[in-house]
């Protein structure tokens, strides 16, 4: 997130949402230049398309989208994050934690990539439209991912979203970041009770640097990470192998860096931010949001959608889960059919079974009107999918320009 200004409007560009990912995973000016590098080797076009050599002055310049190259710098980004967020371990045999992160995060970027260009944020508060995207956007698709990524019979809270390691909780009266509390977890697998437990062991002692670590006073880089687990090979007990714990260590040095900036930006609008947007993300596993038969509603591109319509039309009226839309309302038939169904059946259709299905049987009947309001010829009608897309896009732009309107 760049640095919290209240003249700032609109929203930050993609390429500072792919810089921010590689910042929190310690990816920086060198590993861009090697990315760069490797792009433009990869044909005479590509070469025309990026730009020589990067430097700080060129970063800034794209991530305020004055400078020519931001497009191709974004890409430059990307390239570095996917090859890099793994660390040394790219096989596909890499700790399932490592490709969680991996995939995840591309996920947001690419996701906000394109919904960046379509919001109408013009002359909205900068912070107050990144806080409804956190909240709208983001942490739907955490939800979704986390909950996805759980075992069925792992009984650790790590990617609970109720729970999850890796968002900050509050501990007696300070927040404990994702970072200190799986260092804890890593020292209580190998046998370690606290720092002083290394300085006991060892001649050039680690406590110290421990110390800074479990405090939160630092978070270290992974490479770091890397080589104080290599010096414990071999005496894990607990919770996986030294390259789970490695994964795990890596994601949450990344995550505590991304949190202490979540707290940095909204510092004058929320205080501590980080445990409300966690209080947040827990609490979307109790919304009550109705989910289809096929699980269509509940992936990362549409679940969030599905949220906020739902929300707004139970607000409104306009729909219920347990009511049936007007488009089979007026299927009924006053007599019943070869069933013999008493009361009068629905001819043609299959009744939904789930809430969700009649969620999207309303919302296949809007774009319907809407294609036959605008004479949408059917070579050119959008997949549910489409739909559901350009109704979050709507519905984000009507929460935008409440928050413009209320003077946020």
């Amino acid at each position: 997130m760049p640095p919290p200004s209240q003249g700032l409007l609109g929203v930050p560009n993609a390429f500072s949402a792919a810089r921010l990912a590689c910042d929190c995973f310690g990816i920086g000016l060198p590993e861009l230049q090697h990315s760069l590098s490797c792009l433009r080797a990869g044909d005479s076009s590509s070469a025309e398309r990026f730009p020589k050599n990067l430097s700080r002055e060129e970063i800034k310049r794209a991530a305020s989208g004055r400078g020519r190259w931001a497009e191709a710098l974004y890409y430059v980004a990307m390239h570095a994050f996917y090859h890099l967020a793994l660390r040394k371990d790219e096989s596909t045999h890499a700790p399932m934690r490592a490709h969680f992160a991996q995939d995840l995060v591309r996920t947001l970027v690419f996701l906000y990539e394109r919904l960046s260009t379509r919001l109408a944020v013009a002359d909205v508060c900068r912070r107050r439209a990144m806080r409804v995207l956190t909240e709208d956007v983001f942490l739907p698709v955490v939800f979704v991912k986390l909950e996805a990524a759980r075992r069925p019979n792992d009984r650790t809270p790590e990617l609970d979203p109720t729970d999850c390691w890796y968002v900050p909780r509050l501990v007696g009266k300070s927040i404990e970041f994702p970072f200190q509390r799986v260092l804890k977890l890593w020292m209580n697998s190998i046998g370690h009770r606290s720092s002083f437990d290394f300085g006991k062991d060892y001649a050039n002692s680690p406590r110290r640097k421990m110390d800074q670590w479990l405090s939160g006073e630092s978070v270290p880089s992974p490479a770091s990470i890397w080589n104080s687990v290599n010096d414990f090979q071999g005496k894990t007990r607990d919770l996986g192998s030294a390259e789970d714990w490695k994964a795990r260590l890596v994601l949450a040095s990344a995550t505590s860096r991304l949190w202490k900036r979540v707290d940095e930006y909204f510092v004058s609008e929320i205080p501590r931010a980080s445990l409300h947007f966690g209080g947040k993300l827990a609490a979307l596993r109790h919304e009550g949001v109705a989910i289809d038969a096929n699980g269509q509603l509940f992936q990362e591109h549409t679940f969030f959608v599905a949220r906020l319509l739902q929300r707004r039309w139970r607000e409104t009226g306009e729909w219920h889960p347990q009511a049936i839309p007007p488009s089979v309302a007026d299927a009924r038939q006053v007599d019943a059919d070869d069933t013999g169904c008493p009361g009068g059946a629905i001819r043609g259709l299959v009744q939904p079974e789930y809430p969700g299905d009649l969620f999207l049987a309303e919302v296949n009947r809007r774009l319907e009107k809407t294609r036959s309001d605008d004479g949408a010829s059917s070579s050119g009608l959008l997949s549910c999918e489409g739909a559901l897309s350009a109704l979050g896009v709507e519905e984000l732009n009507r929460i935008l320009s409440e928050q413009k309107a209320s003077g946020h």
